[in-house]
């Protein structure tokens, strides 16, 4: 009973603590924009997190700025935390404008995926991997800083 009772603590440790330089990240799943599910099994060189709606704001404006190839020519992908928002809202006024972007923008609505990630408040979470492991995680709030950390 002890063991059992230690490895549930141990495993919703594990579970609770977002990951770090050095830790290799699991498969995962999202939906974009359109609904169309990302199976993510192979981690992309850069990983694009915004938590907020502001700091989204400014990946979304440097983003429409750049050709409609650019996050698959930095092998980047861009992920929005949608859970503080009421699901209506998400529903019937983000999705729609998402939806006119010409890039996808993978949703994490529940707020699981998102929460194994570092965030700063008014910084845009940027994380490059060398393979499935983390190698950096930086925050920036510009778009020269979001450039720089992309390229």
């Amino acid at each position: 009973m002890k063991k059992s009772i230690l490895l549930l603590c141990i495993t919703l440790h594990l579970w609770a603590t977002p990951y770090n330089i050095r830790d290799l990240v699991s498969p995962f799943d999202l939906k974009d924009q359109f609904g169309k599910i990302h199976h993510i099994d192979k981690m992309p060189q850069t990983m694009i997190i915004a938590f907020e709606k502001g700091i989204g704001s400014v990946v979304n404006e440097y983003l429409a700025k750049q050709n409609r190839k650019y996050l698959d020519q930095y092998n980047a992908i861009f992920v929005v935390d949608t859970s503080t928002i009421p699901n209506f809202i998400v529903q019937y006024f983000g999705i729609p404008k998402l939806q006119k972007y010409s890039y996808s923008v993978l949703l994490s609505n529940d707020g699981v995926f998102t929460h194994h990630f570092l965030s700063q408040k008014g910084k845009i979470t940027v994380i490059k991997f060398k393979e499935n492991t983390i190698n950096s995680i930086s925050f920036v709030s510009s778009p020269d800083e979001l450039k720089k950390a992309i390229e």
